[in-house]
């Protein structure tokens, strides 16, 4: 389906299956490190809460992690 699209339309594939990425074939897969906890924690809270809106509270915290 994607290869009777518009010209020059590029689709981005987002995958953690080597096996996914190789089935797509285009070009070869961009391997990206895995995030710290802390980072994983502020991308968390800002597309949860938006830049400087969230309270920390402890137990809010607790459950999302």
């Amino acid at each position: 389906m994607l290869r009777i699209g518009m010209q020059g339309i590029k689709v981005i594939i987002t995958t953690r299956s080597e096996r996914v990425a190789s089935i797509m074939g285009t070009v070869p897969p961009h391997g990206l490190r895995a995030l710290s906890e802390d980072h994983c924690w502020n991308l968390f809270k800002q597309r949860a809460f938006g830049l400087g809106r969230v309270e920390e509270s402890p137990s809010l915290k607790e459950i999302i992690k």
